[in-house]
């Protein structure tokens, strides 16, 4: 997914040439060569919490070793990239506040192409339709079964790796939640006519004490949702909030934090929303929820 037309944009085959191909070898070369330390990374006996600063900087030292002039080890030692010969460094994941109830944020940018791309080809063998996937055990998932005629996956442990954990930490980190009380993530994807009807993602009082009784969920409530566009649909899919009259068009990349509780930590029936139907294209989000307290006591 995304790859053909990714690689078009950033060297078209028409214009490649001997160099491209040149460089595209020793790439190959430097990664089949970082085998052996991708493997002292994560070794399988592997202990929670080990260091891995020192092999991180020898994988950085390594990539470099391809000798790109736009790659470089810079004055603390840290493998840089040059962009118009000017050092890329991370950016400020900062919110656009686009209303104060519901709360809701986007943040351009949040989250890399090839991010995306990534999540994307992680579950495109493994979408299915909602009743697949939700069990119909609590009022959301019977909301989603109702609501929802597109596809989704959860990620779960077993298919979650670095970049869904990046990820995760960095939704922790920019909205000041820690990262025990995000949700297991999951991909939706809507195609031409699919929609997500008007919904609430907070539980009720009973929900929340179904959870905690029958599930031995410590989480509460959640607190928030936050979604990542994927792909972005041509025309259609956009994240309508009718209550108060704000409609997220979506960039692949963008995140949108919405709050489903007010500032009295109750549930916030403005925070109702429904994802409109998409007329050309595909629509992908990459969702969680943040909880009120941690969901691994």
């Amino acid at each position: 997914i995304d790859a053909r037309r990714a690689a078009d944009e950033l060297a078209p085959e028409s214009a490649a040439g001997p160099v491209w191909v040149e460089w595209h070898a020793r790439l190959k070369r430097n990664l089949d060569a970082a085998g052996p330390l991708l493997s002292r990374l994560a070794p399988k006996e592997a202990r929670l919490g080990e260091p891995v600063a020192e092999i991180v900087s020898e994988l950085e030292r390594h990539l470099a070793g391809v000798a790109h002039p736009a790659i470089f080890i810079d004055e603390g030692g840290r493998a840089s990239v040059l962009r118009s010969g000017v050092p890329v460094r991370a950016r400020r994941r900062d919110w656009e506040w686009l209303s104060s109830r519901p709360r809701v944020g986007v943040s351009r940018e949040f989250a890399t192409r090839e991010e995306c791309a990534h999540l994307m080809n992680k579950v495109s063998g493994s979408l299915v339709r909602a009743e697949v996937y939700r069990t119909g055990r609590s009022a959301n998932d019977d909301a989603e079964l109702e609501s929802f005629s597109g596809r989704g996956a959860p990620f779960g442990a077993m298919r979650s790796d670095a970049v869904v954990r990046l990820l995760e930490r960095r939704v922790a980190g920019a909205s000041d939640h820690a990262i025990d009380t995000l949700e297991p993530s999951s991909v939706i994807c809507y195609q031409p006519g699919e929609e997500y009807r008007r919904h609430v993602d907070f539980f009720s009082d009973e929900q929340i004490e179904t959870n905690r009784v029958q599930r031995f969920d410590t989480g509460g409530q959640r607190v928030a949702t936050f979604l990542l566009y994927l792909e972005v649909p041509a025309r259609g899919g956009e994240t309508e909030y009718p209550d108060s009259g704000v409609v997220v068009r979506g960039e692949r990349g963008m995140g949108v934090l919405h709050y489903n509780v007010g500032t009295d930590g109750r549930p916030d029936p403005l925070s109702a929303h429904i994802g409109r139907a998409v007329e050309v294209g595909e629509k992908w989000l990459w969702r969680t929820a943040l909880r009120a307290q941690p969901l691994y006591s």
